[in-house]
């Protein structure tokens, strides 16, 4: 009933231990390859479910900064495996190296333009796989987790009009409605360690390393897995708030250093030497999201889109919640989301219900994300994209 406990869970969901993926490397761009301290890491990796003869294929976009291997996503990916589905999951275009080695900018944080990479990404993708794996593909679905939900909702609407795939049905899960709710959200979680000791912080940290070892330790199958979880001190709601925002905010610093290292727009001002570089990673660790979106991504977009640089105006065209209206007209879209998703005004979810109609699906609990493993998600999951 904990909603960030209940977050909190989706960082120990595990996949099969034979699972069938197989990981492809895709080359980024090579001017890339020499960037200070990043040498050589200008590449991007997907995990691809593979079918053998004519099948449904099925994308996956993974949540903020994660990767292709991010085991949430990837559960979900072995159950379209067993329906049939050859399926590839792609990493966030939040994720240090797709910032490295795909974003031409190398300034992400604007939903709009990160669509547009994924879809351009895809082709990329699907150009490489088909030249080693020559698939036979009969349709393509889309499925999006959290920000790639948003991704996937802007994707929607560019596949409507150049209709690569024609996706047959996409399905959104936990999208950010409000997109600076959600930064501002995730900002906020950090303040409930704000007299905290050095050593309590310390503690805390290493919870995930002491009990979350044990939980990973555990059998995944057995029914019994989360029993239990709320005896230990993740069952600690200001503990569960601090470790979700920590682990968003350490993705952000990744991100920033990442970008500061091509672009140097001077956010950072520890200087970048080799053998000395984690006092800048901790210089770019410490920047909030809300800061990064004011100083970094605002300026960018009002000089590259021509767009008033004002953060709210800015946030309301990158959000999900602005294509409402579109994505109730489209028949081949469907919601599932949570009504205690930490991230979302229950208001908008509300508004959201009442303009899908049937094809969003509401659970009462889990958080964001924090239900993906649950057996009636997993059910409801399957029987939207089971064939007939």
């Amino acid at each position: 009933a904990n909603p960030y406990m209940a977050t909190l869970t989706y960082e120990i969901v595990q996949t099969e231990k034979n699972s069938p993926a197989r990981q492809v490397v895709i080359p980024g761009l090579a001017s890339r390859a020499k960037v200070p301290l990043l040498e050589g890491r200008n590449s991007t990796k997907v995990n691809v479910y593979r079918q053998k003869g004519l099948a449904p294929m099925a994308f996956m976009l993974t949540g903020t900064g994660s990767q292709s291997t991010d085991a949430g996503v990837n559960s979900q990916a072995e159950q379209l495996y067993k329906l049939g589905y050859s399926v590839v999951v792609f990493p966030s275009p939040m994720s240090w190296n797709f910032i490295l080695a795909e974003n031409q900018s190398a300034i992400p944080g604007y939903t709009p333009d990160e669509a547009r990479l994924l879809y351009d990404y895809m082709q990329k993708v699907m150009g490489i796989i088909n030249a080693d794996h020559s698939l036979q593909i009969s349709d393509y679905v889309l499925t999006g987790y959290s920000l790639g939900a948003g991704a996937a909702a802007f994707i929607s609407e560019i596949d409507r009009t150049e209709k690569v795939y024609n996706f047959t049905k996409i399905l959104l899960v936990n999208p950010p409605l409000d997109l600076l709710y959600s930064i501002s959200t995730l900002d906020q979680l950090l303040y409930v360690a704000a007299q905290w000791t050095p050593a309590t912080i310390d503690y805390v940290k290493s919870l995930i390393y002491s009990y979350g070892a044990d939980l990973l330790a555990r059998n995944y199958q057995d029914p019994s897995y989360y029993i239990g979880f709320e005896k230990t001190p993740f069952g600690n709601t200001s503990y569960d708030m601090f470790l979700i925002g920590a682990a968003f905010r350490s993705t952000l610093g990744d991100d920033i250093f990442t970008i500061e290292q091509i672009n140097d727009t001077g956010l950072l001002k520890v200087p970048a030497v080799k053998g000395r570089q984690s006092d800048r990673e901790d210089e770019a660790h410490a920047i909030s999201f809300a800061e990064y979106a004011q100083k970094v991504v605002v300026p960018r977009l009002a000089e590259a889109h021509g767009l008033t640089p004002n953060i709210s105006a800015i946030f309301n065209t990158a959000s999900t919640k602005g294509l409402k209206a579109k994505l109730a007209a489209n028949p081949k879209v469907f919601i599932f989301h949570n009504a205690d998703d930490i991230l979302v005004k229950p208001q908008d979810i509300q508004a959201f219900e009442a303009a899908m109609g049937g094809r969003m699906t509401v659970f009462p609990r889990g958080g964001h994300l924090g239900n993906v493993w649950y057996s009636d998600n997993i059910k409801m999951f399957k029987e939207l994209f089971r064939r007939n």
